[in-house]
């Protein structure tokens, strides 16, 4: 009997053991954190988000072949053959040596209007060639064999020959890759037009510059098509850029689009591998397909994961887009950073879902709604922050579920109630002021182990499913 007494003794003091261990791990959440420890996602390589800009010798080399023009003064008359057209004259042939020439802009009074057929053929050793703005015609093979040529300023054909190999005798745009000199480097735009027209470089993938004038303000589909060399595009004016513009310009590595850009086809950036900076007014074509991978080729977002450029980190989002549509973002799993401008009202559903490279984001004072989830699945996103006097009324269900590492949120006065499961999964979350809060919904802070400092209104209602914000809340001063 005695021996009975004893083990029950021994048997219930284990259990009170038990039970002060397991309330301790409990309060501690230790079991659960081990349980759920959060995801995350390998760190880039800061050396493959780096764009062009921040290679010196690079810029200088561009910055160079922007000047080769600037002074260049106009070759004598004597070297010319020339003869009198309608309009004007046409310079018929060049006499001289010279391995950078400029075409004069006229002869005795007369506009220099056209450049007859072969004018500059076989010139072996001329390198810059400036033809002048008021040409309006071209003959056949202006500069065929000009295998020297490193820099062009030159207005293109005009109809169905606005092509650049045209100028080298191609017969068809899709020759420009064979006729037109792997030399020439730089191709600088003249003229009027307002458009580079449909396949003008098409497979000119041996040009690392391109400049045109600041009335250009549209591209034409495919009109870059595969400028596989091509390092750096001033796009900041551009209005409309039309299906494919861009696409195969492997080598580009930063984008700036300014707010003036209303129109981006279908594909306009596909296979812009290199990109790794983007600024942009909207996302996707800014109506019905409002998602980034629409640029990228991905005909549905669901798809967009295998379309993005693999080192694409950080994208500007100008103020001119009311709102990021649904799935705007969703699985861009390259990207670090997103500058979000004054103006946006509302992200939608799914708009960063899986972005999970995603480390931080400022959310504008415009910022009204952020809905169901926006930010699923950003296991990387440490830190969000809101603008001072936001307008935030609304955040939808799993907004920010499984943000493994967010560490501290403070909503604005502006938000009056959480919904479900917005915070749940997010185990790095130490501190939550929940600002305006006055409701918060089912499972809201669901599995948010580490919570240790939670500020809410005294006569806030708290739903079940929330135990980690027992014993670790204080009402608002």
């Amino acid at each position: 009997m005695t021996m009975k007494r004893t083990l029950a003794i021994i048997l219930a003091v284990i259990t009170i053991l038990t039970l002060f261990a397991s309330c301790g791990k409990e309060n501690r959440n230790e079991d659960a954190w081990e349980l759920y420890e959060p995801e995350t996602a390998e760190a880039p390589d800061p050396d493959l988000q780096s764009d062009y800009t921040a290679d010196a010798e690079t810029v200088a080399y561009l910055d160079a072949l922007k000047k080769t023009f600037l002074n260049l003064p106009a070759s004598p008359a004597a070297d010319f053959k020339t003869a009198e057209t309608d309009g004007g004259v046409a310079v018929t042939d060049y006499l001289g040596e010279d391995r950078a020439v400029r075409i004069p802009d006229q002869f005795d009074g007369k506009a220099v209007v056209a450049v007859s057929d072969a004018a500059f053929a076989d010139c072996k050793t001329l390198e810059n060639l400036y033809i002048p703005d008021t040409v309006r015609t071209y003959g056949e093979g202006v500069l065929k064999g000009c295998s020297s040529l490193k820099a062009l300023h030159a207005p293109l054909p005009q109809g169905e020959d606005a092509y650049l190999g045209y100028l080298f005798s191609s017969s068809a745009y899709t020759d420009n890759a064979r006729d037109i000199p792997s030399s020439l480097a730089y191709f600088e735009l003249g003229g009027t037009m307002t458009e580079l027209p449909a396949h003008a470089l098409f497979d000119c993938n041996d040009l690392v510059l391109l400049t045109f004038p600041a009335g250009v303000t549209a591209v034409g589909a495919y009109a870059l098509y595969n400028c596989e060399s091509l390092l750096a595009l001033d796009v900041s004016g551009i209005k409309t850029l039309s299906e494919h513009a861009l696409d195969s310009c492997a080598a580009l590595t930063r984008l700036d689009f300014g707010e003036a850009l209303t129109t981006l086809g279908f594909g306009a950036l596909q296979g812009c591998d290199e990109l790794r900076r983007l600024t942009l007014p909207f996302v996707g074509d800014g109506g019905e397909n409002a998602y980034l991978g629409y640029a990228f080729g991905a005909e549905v977002p669901d798809f967009a994961k295998g379309f993005y450029p693999p080192y694409l980190s950080e994208i500007t989002l100008l103020a001119q887009g009311a709102s990021l549509g649904d799935y705007a973002f969703f699985e861009c799993e390259t990207l670090t950073r997103v500058n979000m401008c004054e103006g946006v009202r509302s992200i939608g559903v799914r708009a960063f879902a899986g972005c999970t490279r995603l480390t931080s984001i400022a959310l504008p004072a415009s910022l009204e709604s952020i809905r169901e989830n926006a930010f699923f699945g950003c296991i990387s996103l440490e830190t969000i922050s809101f603008a001072e006097g936001s307008a935030l009324k609304s955040i939808g269900i799993n907004a920010f579920y499984k943000c493994g590492q967010l560490k501290e949120i403070a909503l604005p006065d502006s938000l009056k109630s959480l919904p479900a499961s917005c915070f749940a999964d997010c185990f790095s979350l130490c501190s939550v002021d929940l600002g305006g809060v006055t409701a918060v919904g089912k499972n809201a802070f669901h599995r948010c182990t580490r919570l240790a400092s939670v500020t809410i209104a005294d006569n806030a209602v708290i739903e079940d499913g929330n135990e980690p914000l027992d014993c670790v809340i204080a009402p608002k001063g």
